[in-house]
């Protein structure tokens, strides 16, 4: 999670630790969590962690605290720790932040909506998809999911509106094979841009897509000279964490040639199948167009991880609040 108010850097790792930085990488904040986490983000003064047994966890958060080593005492916080009832019944793969409103994915398909005023309260559950989701402009929910889609639902009224086709090798990783670690999967959307990006092995999909007509315009392949396991846009950068835990930032005018908006409106846009997308939704469907061969695209090294934590996954929760 990036915190523009506060600015601050927050991220949750499948070793238990939740971590802070600030916009230089000082590290500020570092506890170790009782489960294995799934997702963490900052709201209200408190951390909000979802693990990997469904649960969602409320702790306080004390700003003036020094750093904690990383082999601390487990921080079970037991006088102001709230789960969420009846959340999930299987580990959350997802989530995110957009304003009041709490959306968490999990592997058994299910987007549950939750109100982070009063997080007992469930305003919505989406079916049929997992693994990665985030917001665009506020209208519209994007997830990916390990059967090769890319669903846009309604913010508004929790409707499915369309559903993106993608080749079966984008979310085929041969080193993966057999495992039903979903975390290696992820997923960013700009909507100045019209961009979804998904990141696949050491691969970058970009998806050139109008939001605002729904239309799939172009697609592009890149290849990174490393395995990226996560990504975020912030202010109309790409960020990429690798499987080391380091970050770097991707140009998308000069390095990806992608362009703005309006020219993203431009060109032939893809129509949709007669077939619903799902059993669950009676929207059409679109296929994506054949992957190109990739370009070679060489991103910007912001932070190296000196420690070289290989297999250390690092979630990202985006919060889009304004």
């Amino acid at each position: 999670m990036v915190d523009k108010t506060e600015e601050l850097i927050l991220l949750g790792c499948d070793n238990k630790n939740y971590l802070i930085y600030d916009y230089d990488f000082n590290l500020l904040y570092n506890r170790k969590f009782g489960k294995k986490i799934s997702f963490i983000t900052k709201y209200d003064g408190k951390f909000i962690i979802g693990d990997h047994f469904g649960d969602v966890s409320v702790l306080n958060y004390r700003s003036t605290e020094c750093v904690t080593p990383s082999d601390s005492p487990e921080d079970i916080a037991k006088d102001d720790k709230v789960l969420v009832p009846y959340s999930h019944y299987s580990t959350i793969t997802a989530s995110l932040i957009d304003n009041d409103a709490l959306f968490t994915g999990d592997k058994d398909g299910k987007i549950i909506l939750n109100s982070m005023n009063n997080l007992h309260e469930i305003r919505s559950i989406l079916l049929s998809h997992k693994i990665c989701i985030d917001i665009v402009d506020h209208k519209f929910l994007v997830s990916l999911s390990i059967e090769n889609t890319i669903r846009i639902w309604c913010l508004s009224t929790c409707s499915e509106l369309l559903c993106i086709n993608l080749p079966i090798t984008v979310l085929t990783n041969d080193s993966n094979e057999g495992s039903d670690d979903p975390i290696g999967y992820n997923l960013s959307c700009d909507y100045t841009k019209n961009l979804i990006v998904v990141p696949y092995c050491n691969h970058l999909l970009v998806i050139q897509f109008n939001f605002d007509n729904l239309e799939l315009r172009d697609n592009l392949v890149f290849k990174l000279p490393f395995v990226a396991q996560s990504s975020l846009f912030v202010d109309d950068e790409l960020y990429l964490i690798d499987e080391y835990s380091s970050l770097y930032s991707v140009e998308l005018d000069s390095e990806l040639g992608v362009k703005n908006k309006e020219n993203a409106k431009k060109g032939n846009s893809q129509h949709s199948n007669s077939l619903p997308s799902s059993q669950f939704s009676t929207n059409m469907a679109v296929d994506l167009q054949p992957l190109s061969d990739p370009k070679v695209v060489e991103p910007r090294l912001l932070y190296d991880d000196q420690k070289r934590n290989r297999g250390v996954k690092i979630n990202i929760t985006k919060h889009v609040n304004v």
